[in-house]
């Protein structure tokens, strides 16, 4: 799986395109740790309210949605609405998580998700109550290549993975529910761990360091293709699942972690600690300006610069005479990725005296 940090890619018109990218494989029992008592500073050169990771990964979020969540620094939680959350701004592939299906038996990904929330409840009706998920939207409001974590608007006492190649029919989705009753108005801790398999008897829910067990509430093993999405994670309201709005959740949000195998029952209670689960303690700082990586730039006329988009991200071409530090100023209007080149040009022609470069916003 590549760690690659990839940093932000540069044109200045008169030496044609500069493209940097700088390699650091990061490899980590936990892989993302983002802790609203700890919650880091701003990130220079990226805009918006910023959720730093706690890991060596550095993989920060930023608000998005609306109204932004509101970050309590008294009792250490992020408050989200229906339709708030958190992008994340880092590389991409870090949180692929192949199966066995697509890569063979053995050679699948294991991987665990863990949140510590107090959950409001299913406030909004049928809409999918999104702890996390990473996915790359097929059409549809159930279709997707990834997979997501989710609460149950029906079933409030519910969890769910849903793991899918690019619908809802070839999916690997498991729900469980917890004995003990809703899972709403009370601090819980929900885990979900995946030994890589692609089936649902790899698939562990636990909640406050408990392991969930049969009947299951919903069981489907028809996982077939690859699940690797590209893409970034996002918290709560998303563009993925159901129809990209209000599909978050109302709750406090105290901590998301997310590590590189399936954790055991004695590491989920151990993390559970009794009721009194660890908290992070130091802020983490970022002193370099936001990288943001584009696949490939080209300038393709006196007046267009060409790149590579992803479907759905909003692109926006920005200019600096300074470098340093450089200050960047919009140019022109921002623009929606098709998932194909896409061309951005200056409305008053390129300018040699400038540095251009097109930014991925994350909103």
């Amino acid at each position: 799986m590549s760690k690659d940090q990839k940093s932000l890619t540069l044109v200045t018109v008169a030496a044609a395109l500069l493209v940097g990218a700088m390699m650091l494989p990061v490899m980590a029992v936990r892989i993302g740790y983002w802790d609203a008592a700890a919650p880091g500073g701003a990130i220079p050169g990226l805009p918006g309210v910023h959720w730093l990771d706690q890991s060596s990964n550095q993989y920060d979020f930023v608000a998005t949605g609306t109204p932004i969540a509101f970050h309590d620094a008294v009792d250490d939680y992020w408050l989200l609405g229906q339709n708030s959350g958190f992008k994340g701004a880092g590389d991409e592939d870090l949180y692929d998580f192949e199966t066995d299906v697509a890569a063979g038996p053995g050679n699948g990904d294991p991987f665990s998700f863990n949140a510590y929330l107090n959950w409001e409840g299913p406030t909004a009706g049928d809409v999918p109550y999104t702890i996390m998920t990473k996915a790359r939207k097929e059409g549809g409001n159930a279709h997707f290549n990834g997979y997501s974590f989710t609460l149950n608007w029906s079933e409030p006492d519910t969890l769910q993975l849903a793991t899918q190649a690019g619908n809802n029919t070839d999916r690997h989705v498991l729900r469980q529910f917890d004995p003990n009753g809703s899972l709403a108005g009370k601090d819980v801790m929900l885990t979900v761990t995946h030994d890589g398999s692609g089936q649902t008897a790899g698939t562990t829910f636990y909640v406050d360091g408990v392991a969930l067990a049969p009947p299951d509430r919903f069981n489907q093993s028809d996982l077939n293709g690859t699940t690797l999405s590209g893409g970034q994670i996002e918290i709560g309201r998303n563009q993925d699942a159901g129809n990209g709005s209000g599909n978050g959740m109302s709750a406090l949000l105290y901590f998301v972690e997310i590590y590189d195998h399936e954790l055991s029952a004695p590491e989920v209670s151990g993390r559970w600690n009794g009721g009194s689960p660890t908290r992070a303690t130091q802020d983490p700082v970022r002193n370099t300006p936001f990288s943001s990586g584009v696949a490939s730039l080209a300038i393709t006329t006196d007046s267009a610069i060409e790149f590579a988009s992803e479907l759905g991200e909003t692109y926006q071409l920005q200019s600096t005479i300074s470098t340093n530090p450089p200050t960047w100023t919009a140019v022109g209007d921002n623009v929606m990725g098709t998932g194909g080149t896409m061309e951005l040009l200056d409305p008053a022609g390129f300018d040699p005296s400038k540095t251009y470069r097109v930014f991925r916003l994350h909103l």
